[in-house]
């Protein structure tokens, strides 16, 4: 790490400097002035800091985020004042952690969106009890032999002794609560400590046992907590720098990269390294900056003359998702709907990032006062991003059901039940229907002189989403989803990278009476996204990808 006194004698070009203060926001979120010069405040800023800070404001917004609670996996990460809270609780305890045990737990296969409880048993009436050293002597005797094995009765005892040592783990670092159940399946406790852990730890999964909860459970707390600060200070680095390149396509992972450059420079090799150097910060409120020496980046980085972004629908199932008495139906999907980023040097098209995202599907709509399922479709072609949003606020079209307006909350001093305006799905924030940062697509043909010819807007965006999991489950409205996190680090990359200007908040006058229920509420918007304006659009393909069942929708049946 250089000095920031010294940094400021150096040259621009020799040093990075990174803000670790807890008024940090992403550029994106962050105020500015327009091409005229005019400042161009952010109205989400502030709340951004709030969020970040776990200061919760006294709206929707914060009353939701305050029962999230780890904000990380939706897109908005801790403050370095809070990580170092986090580090200091973990130095002052002593929490064993059974790594022989969870080394050997198999831990569990079901899909993390399915919230039935799981049991690992084969035999309903082991599942009944506790396996225990009588349960092993009594393999012994021929007659237990010959119905179940000692080989058929391990993976079972490591599931119970793994899944202690999951709820012990749990209990230790306060995501669950004692008493703790000792059954042998995943309770709806333990997943929603599961979930707990997981959002402090940016885990794309809903309480799991499985892939990266699992490898995390192996690994000691504090030593996750080290990779906690070391992921946060190395996204605010990449969005304040816009760089993108995570592996996940063929070309350089800049993120791992960056994040071994960090670890250097920083000294955040170990446990004791890490919160010596949070403890060096002293009081980080507002905007703090060290120096570091930049990270060495690849020689064709500067040469990167366009940019595009390729959507492949992936596999296209037109058909009805249910049958004539109301039986879901299910469809193979092979190959899910994928986004890719593309930087164009000299001739060639090197491919940066290939992320999951979504199309459309068969989707319920309030037409003529009934609701009845349309396929909502995401259509291939050519498309352009005029401007970046973020902060992006949803104006819900008409055909938006009342009731996905509103929302149910318990009045604290008499318990009763009161039907309000679900407004953290509006907007802004992460919990909105476009997350935290928006393109918007127009459909587009190409010029003789090489300008586009755009068409109407048709309501198509790629956005972030508050629900994270669905990026590489489900459909969506037509709209291309991503993890907000990865929004954010698209469209700074793509600012970074393309002339733009900042227009600021779009004003708008959207009025609407939602009913539901008898009871009326009003919906009144004024302001809109913060708007980044590109000077030169940049190009979307969108693939037709492989189209399966039926060539084209059927006619839109009535809902059951």
């Amino acid at each position: 790490m250089i000095d920031v006194e010294e940094a400021a004698e150096a040259p621009l070009t020799d040093t990075w400097s990174v803000d670790v203060g807890d008024g940090w926001v992403p550029p994106l979120l962050d105020d500015g002035v327009d091409a005229s010069g005019r400042p161009q405040p952010h109205r989400f800023r502030e709340t951004f800091v709030a969020l970040a800070s776990a200061d919760w404001p006294d709206t929707d917004l914060g009353r939701r985020a305050q029962s999230d609670e780890f904000l990380e996996t939706y897109g908005i990460p801790p403050t370095l004042t809070l990580l170092r809270d986090r580090l200091r609780a973990l130095a002052a305890q002593d929490c064993p952690h059974p790594r022989a045990i969870l080394e050997r737990f198999l831990g569990s296969g079901v899909d993390e969106d399915d919230r039935v409880d799981v049991e690992r048993e084969d035999d309903g009436a082991l599942a009944s009890r506790r396996l225990g050293l009588g349960d092993i002597r009594r393999a012994r005797a021929p007659r237990l032999r010959e119905r179940r094995t000692m080989a058929e009765l391990a993976p079972q005892m490591s599931w119970r002794a793994g899944l202690a040592a999951t709820r012990a783990r749990l209990v230790c670092e306060g995501h669950l609560e004692a008493p703790v159940p000792n059954a042998p399946a995943l309770d709806g406790r333990t997943r929603r400590a599961l979930e707990r852990f997981e959002r402090q730890h940016r885990i794309y999964q809903r309480g799991s046992l499985s892939g990266a909860t699992l490898r995390a459970l192996r690994i000691d707390a504090r030593e996750l907590a080290r990779r906690d600060v070391l992921r946060v200070i190395t996204e605010r680095v990449s969005l304040d720098q816009a760089l993108l390149g995570d592996g996940t396509a063929d070309g350089d992972n800049l993120e791992a990269q960056l994040q071994d450059h960090l670890e250097r420079e920083l000294g955040l090799e170990s446990f004791e390294s890490t919160l010596a150097w949070l403890e060096s910060l002293g009081d980080l409120d507002g905007r703090q900056r060290v120096a570091i020496a930049p990270l060495p980046l690849p020689a064709w980085w500067d040469e990167i003359t366009d940019l595009e972004v390729e959507i492949d629908r992936g596999d296209v199932w037109f058909d009805f998702p249910f049958d004539e008495d109301g039986t879901p139906r299910s469809f193979p999907v092979e190959r899910r709907p994928m986004l890719s980023v593309f930087a164009i040097v000299g001739e060639t098209r090197r491919e940066i990032v290939r992320w999951p995202t979504t199309i459309g599907g068969w989707r319920l709509e309030r037409v003529r006062q009934r609701d009845v399922w349309r396929y909502k479709e995401s259509p291939a072609g050519t498309f352009v991003w005029n401007q970046i949003v973020s902060a992006p606020v949803w104006l819900p079209p008409s055909s938006t059901p009342a009731a996905d307006l509103v929302t149910e909350r318990v009045i604290e001093n008499d318990g009763s039940m009161h039907i309000e305006l679900n407004t953290t799905l509006l907007g802004p924030g992460y919990a909105s229907a476009y997350g935290l940062a928006a393109a918007y697509h127009l459909p587009a043909r190409p010029r003789p002189d090489g300008t586009w010819a755009t068409g109407a807007d048709e309501g198509i965006r790629t956005h972030g989403s508050v629900d994270y999991t669905s990026v590489w489950r489900r459909a969506s409205h037509g709209c291309h989803r991503l993890q907000n996190h990865r929004a954010l680090a698209l469209y700074s990359f793509v600012l970074g990278h393309r002339e733009n200007a900042r227009v600021g908040h779009a004003r708008v006058d959207f009025r609407r009476t939602v009913e539901v229920d008898g009871v009326q509420q009003q919906l009144n918007i004024q302001h809109g996204g913060y708007v980044f304006r590109l000077q030169r659009p940049l190009v979307v393909r969108v693939l037709p990808g492989r189209i399966r069942g039926l060539p084209r929708p059927p006619p839109p049946p009535e809902a059951r």
